[in-house]
C-alpha cells in the first residue's frame, strides 16, 4: 500500500511555470510607464540686477585724523590705536578704499602716527597721503 501511495503521491506533484507571470509583470511594468504623465519641475524666478557693476560698493578715501591729544579718529569716529584696522575693515565692507588720508596735529606724537601705519599696512596695501594739521 505503500508503493502506490508513493506512486499516486509522485504523479500529483504539480509544477508552477513562473514564465507567465513575469510576462505580465513587464507589460504592467511597460504600460504604467507609457502612460504616465510627467510634471515638469517649475523653475524658480531670480530676479538679477541690470547692470553688472556692483553699484553698492562705490570707490571712495577713508580719512583718519590725529589730534592733538593723540586721540584717533578713522571717518569722523574715535577709535583707539589697537582697532584702527578693525575700523578700516569695517570701512571696506561698505565701499572700496581708494587710499586713505592720514592726517597728524603738529603736536601730537610720533609714536602715534607708526601705529596707526601699521595698522593700515596690516588691512591691506593701500596708498597713504600723510598730511599734518597746523590748528
Amino acid at each position: 500500500m505503500k508503493q502506490a501511495f508513493k506512486k499516486l503521491s509522485n504523479a500529483q506533484q504539480a509544477q508552477v511555470d513562473m514564465n507567465p507571470m513575469l510576462d505580465i509583470v513587464f507589460i504592467l511594468l511597460i504600460f504604467f510607464i507609457v502612460t504616465t504623465s510627467f510634471v515638469k519641475a517649475d523653475l524658480i524666478d531670480i530676479l538679477r540686477p541690470k547692470n553688472s557693476t556692483n553699484s553698492v560698493n562705490t570707490s571712495q578715501s577713508v580719512n583718519i585724523n590725529i589730534d592733538d591729544t593723540n586721540q584717533i579718529y578713522v571717518a569722523g569716529r574715535l577709535t583707539q590705536k589697537d582697532a584702527v584696522s578693525i575700523a578700516i575693515a569695517r570701512l571696506s565692507a561698505e565701499f572700496d578704499i581708494t587710499n586713505i588720508n592720514l592726517s597728524a596735529a603738529a603736536d601730537s606724537q610720533h609714536n602715534v602716527m607708526v601705529q596707526v601705519l601699521d595698522q593700515v599696512k596690516m588691512m591691506g596695501d593701500y596708498p597713504v597721503a600723510i598730511t599734518t594739521n597746523l590748528d
